[in-house]
């Protein structure tokens, strides 16, 4: 448990007055300790965090000196994020407001498309020694780099979720959700989408898939913006980024443009 106390001052200038204040918090952080089946402790450190902070302010009228109260509470448990924050009035001990974000990665690898690129090595010898002699395997996954077979395609998920809520207001709420994913070494497909949960409306989604074509990369996207859909190609010299043909509205490319999407 920490406390914290700060006071502020400023003189009076010109046809200013003097203000000053006094800061007050307290924050707390929880840790826990966790035994599995063999006995064996081990602990999870910054679990929680809790803090409260004000603060006064001494030459304030009616005595109402003290400021709205902040309470806010993180935590991250096996990757996912949640942060709540409220603001509290310390004299009519209302929550004025509430602010409640969340978000979550998960990642890994599979090889549903590596498995028929090694029957088709397999069947071809002549194929097989050019594939590892021009391999495009290689910068994009981990693992064994001699065998595609011992390697993983990547995969990606994540989601976001925020909710408003002003006292006197309706509440407002988002989710926001996509995932990448390579088909095979050369194919890789992205989606992203945003949701209105209270109108309970789809805001926007779009979606991605891109070829890479040994000297050339190609992409096609689609997007949505409320009932119009919206499409974007691309092709493009990868040893020079500036020759390149396109066609449709150059935002799309990457998903951007959907209302409340969070960066990935």
């Amino acid at each position: 448990m920490s406390p914290t106390m700060g006071y502020s001052y400023r003189p009076p200038q010109g046809n200013r007055p003097r203000a000053q204040a006094f800061t007050v918090g307290l924050s707390n952080t929880f840790d826990i300790k966790v035994r599995d089946d063999k006995g064996e402790e081990r602990k999870i450190s910054n679990l929680l965090l809790w803090s409260l902070r004000s603060a006064y302010n001494p030459d304030a009228a009616s005595k109402r000196g003290w400021s709205i109260i902040s309470s806010s509470i993180n935590s991250q448990v096996y990757g996912v994020n949640l942060s709540l924050t409220n603001n509290i009035d310390p004299y009519a001990w209302d929550v004025t407001s509430t602010q409640l974000t969340s978000n979550f990665a998960f990642k890994g690898t599979h090889g549903l498309g590596l498995a028929r690129d090694r029957d088709e090595l397999d069947r071809n010898p002549l194929a097989s020694d050019t594939t590892e002699a021009e391999s495009d395997i290689e910068p994009q996954m981990d693992g064994d780099l001699k065998d595609p077979t011992k390697q993983g395609l990547p995969w990606s998920i994540r989601a976001a979720f925020s909710l408003s809520k002003l006292k006197g207001f309706e509440p407002s709420s988002t989710l926001n959700f996509g995932g990448t994913i390579n088909l095979t070494p050369n194919w890789l497909v992205t989606y992203n989408a945003s949701y209105d949960v209270e109108k309970r409306l789809v805001q926007g989604q779009n979606y991605t898939i891109a070829r890479d074509l040994h000297c050339w990369e190609m992409s096609i996207s689609r997007q949505q913006l409320g009932d119009r859909w919206e499409y974007y190609f691309r092709i493009t010299l990868k040893a020079h980024p500036e020759l390149y043909a396109e066609q449709g509205p150059r935002g799309l490319a990457g998903g951007a443009g959907i209302p409340g999407q969070f960066a990935y």
